[in-house]
């Protein structure tokens, strides 16, 4: 059963805040940002100059865009709008995500902490990597990236690995993203919920509530106010014995 955070059915969107000069990313800062790290160096300037830099507070939904949004700094939760307006957190995105580039329909996008994000058109987009408008590019994204997309997409939520493996596997990524190592381990410093995680799961809250409390059990993820602790390293040992687990099963 899919878990809808309730929460935001209340809660009227805050407007995405601009900021007046933010100037420019330096076209270096983009080239340390995952994908972006394969282009060259006049394709990654040409993006620096196209790029329209904002800051947006916790909280803000990010308005429908008609281009490319690259996260410069911060955390920005994704989620998805399901009937009656309930919504539903798939991801929880960090710097050098890349979201708003497809030109169909995506998923809704709401600032988890004050983030810092540059904006282009697509056709911007098409200019700065490929020297051409992206109406020139359009035919192709929806011949071959669509079907290709929603085949992804399809296939990842197929996957039958038990939940617990699955959550392990998100709090490892949540704390490679975004943790902050301390004395008693790796600190995310982000409100997760267990609403957003059965989100993401597309299991229930109970499920994940039981679920967490079997790794506090074990000393491996464990909650201090509203942010998690992991051990990462023991945390990680048991998502790969499991992972192996389930690769050698027939």
């Amino acid at each position: 059963m899919l878990l809808m955070d309730e929460a935001f059915k209340n809660t009227p969107p805050k407007p995405l805040i601009r900021a007046g000069h933010c100037g420019l990313p330096d076209y270096r800062i983009l080239a340390r940002k995952g994908v972006l790290a394969s282009l060259s160096s006049r394709q990654l300037q040409a993006l620096a100059a196209a790029c329209t830099v904002e800051r947006i507070r916790a909280g803000a939904i990010l308005p429908d865009h008609d281009g490319p949004v690259i996260v410069l700094q911060g955390a920005v939760r994704v989620f998805e709008v399901l009937r009656g307006g309930r919504r539903r957190v798939t991801k929880i995105a960090g710097r050098g995500s890349i979201f708003g580039g497809f030109p169909w329909p995506g998923p809704l996008h709401q600032a988890m902490v004050d983030s810092t994000i540059a904006k282009l058109t697509h056709d911007q987009f098409a200019r700065a990597v490929c020297g051409v408008s992206f109406d020139t590019l359009k035919p192709a994204f929806e011949v071959l990236v669509k079907p290709a997309f929603d085949i992804l997409v399809h296939y990842s939520r197929a996957l039958g690995y038990p939940l617990a493996l699955r959550l392990a596997g998100e709090i490892l990524f949540l704390a490679q993203q975004f943790g902050v190592q301390d004395d008693r381990g790796t600190l995310i410093p982000l409100r997760i919920t267990n609403v957003d995680l059965a989100g993401i799961l597309g299991c229930s809250v109970r499920e994940v509530i039981g679920l967490m409390a079997n790794l506090r059990r074990e000393h491996l993820v464990w909650r201090e106010g509203r942010n998690l602790i992991v051990d990462r390293k023991r945390l990680q040992h048991k998502y790969d014995t499991g992972l192996r687990e389930q690769l050698a099963k027939p």
